[in-house]
């Protein structure tokens, strides 16, 4: 399943990626190591969504959001019981 994102919150600017590429993105990013330290998953998942440093859109489809979230969840759970 994919995403719908607007690059730069601009009506011309619809592109998407896969949920599972979101999570994996968001994983390999600053917005998963130190930001999870003092904020909640949704909160550093939007933030890493919507800056430049990240992917710089915005989204409307809180569903995708959702699943992204919990994939997120899994694969740090898959992570965590690999090492």
């Amino acid at each position: 399943m994919s995403i719908r994102l607007w690059k730069e919150n601009k009506p011309t600017g619809a592109w998407e990626l896969s949920e599972e590429e979101v999570a994996r993105r968001f994983l390999a990013s600053e917005y998963a190591g130190q930001l999870r330290d003092t904020w909640p998953l949704d909160r550093a998942l939007a933030a890493f969504i919507s800056v430049p440093q990240g992917l710089n859109s915005s989204w409307e489809d809180r569903d995708a959001f959702s699943r992204i979230v919990n994939r997120i969840v899994i694969l740090e759970r898959t992570t965590d019981n690999q090492e």
